[in-house]
């Protein structure tokens, strides 16, 4: 299945089996013994639909009758058949194959040692993203008990982090060395650059982009404000310094609001919520919607920061 799926480069597995052989090897071999090293040096493609729909199809016509020698089962049961049309149906409506146009590999260095073949970074699938960044950025938080201003700077530490390892390696190939604190580096450069003047052999600190001398972005990490256009939509009054007195003030503070915008959780916005479905008109008729816009500008102008918060549409 993964042979029929993951088909290699024509260029890529020419060039390395050029290689392989100048060393007495073989592709074959390669894939047997040392596949991990392979497919660092050769790009793969999903092929599309037409051709890989009926050489999947073959493989579980081939595969799914076979029978357990010791159950005299077959190795596909009746719900495994119904997984496999449904793979087979994905398949054939370009689900897995990859998007034409746009490239899912990208070259970040050359392996000097070996014939100068190059090395890929791969973004086909999921797999990057959910263990490089969900399942280690929820591993970064505390279990439980947190406050939202402690979440928020777990999360801003995890992206720097990240992106120190992540963006070295996809730059230069290398491994990331050293600590985090990039303050302590940029003020570090900074000082001895100054004082070199002083000091006779000084050292200056090279190979390093320093950020400080850089006017910012303006990206937001953690928690997002709330545009303006959707605050005066929304009735959301924006956040004063006065705002601190408030529940969850610095979830309001973030997001640039009077009070914190959540979701319903208290025991009054519970009540609240119960009290304009019935009475209220904006919440339509039997089998009519409601008119959300104007039911959350309502909502918001009963909004206190104590126990009824601000919700957006």
């Amino acid at each position: 299945m993964r042979d029929a799926i993951f088909v290699p480069d024509v260029t890529d597995k020419n060039r390395i089996s050029q290689y392989l052989q100048s060393i007495d090897s073989s592709w074959d071999e390669a894939l047997r013994f040392n596949a991990r090293w392979l497919w660092k040096h050769c790009k793969r493609v999903i092929p599309p639909p037409e051709e890989l729909y009926p050489i999947v199809k073959e493989i579980y016509k081939t595969y799914g009758p076979l029978l357990d020698a010791k159950t005299g089962q077959s190795l596909f049961n009746s719900q495994a058949w119904k997984d496999a049309g449904n793979i087979l149906k994905a398949i054939q409506v370009g689900l897995l194959s990859d998007p034409p146009g746009i490239p899912l590999y990208f070259q970040i260095g050359l392996n000097k040692s070996h014939g100068n073949l190059p090395i890929y970074r791969c973004a086909q699938g999921t797999n990057n993203a959910e263990g490089g960044v969900h399942h280690s950025g929820r591993r970064h938080l505390p279990i439980s008990g947190v406050s939202a201003c402690h979440a928020s700077a777990r999360v801003r530490d995890f992206v720097l982090m990240h992106n120190l390892v992540v963006g070295t390696l996809n730059c230069t190939g290398t491994i990331y060395k050293g600590h985090f604190d990039i303050w302590l580096i940029n003020h570090l450069q900074l000082q001895l650059e100054a004082t070199k003047h002083l000091i006779l052999d000084s050292q200056a600190l090279t190979g390093w982009i320093n950020g400080d001398l850089y006017t910012p972005a303006g990206e937001r990490v953690g928690i997002l404000s709330v545009p303006d256009a959707l605050r005066a939509t929304a009735d959301i009054e924006s956040h004063q310094s006065q705002d601190y007195i408030y529940k969850h003030a610095f979830l309001a503070q973030e997001q640039g609001t009077k009070y914190a915008v959540v979701s319903i959780h208290t025991n009054a916005e519970k009540a609240l919520f119960k009290k304009l479905i019935q009475e209220n008109s904006l919440f339509g008729q039997t089998n009519t919607l409601p008119d959300w816009r104007k039911v959350v500008r309502l909502w918001n102008r009963n909004a206190n920061g104590r126990d009824i918060f601000y919700k957006v549409y």
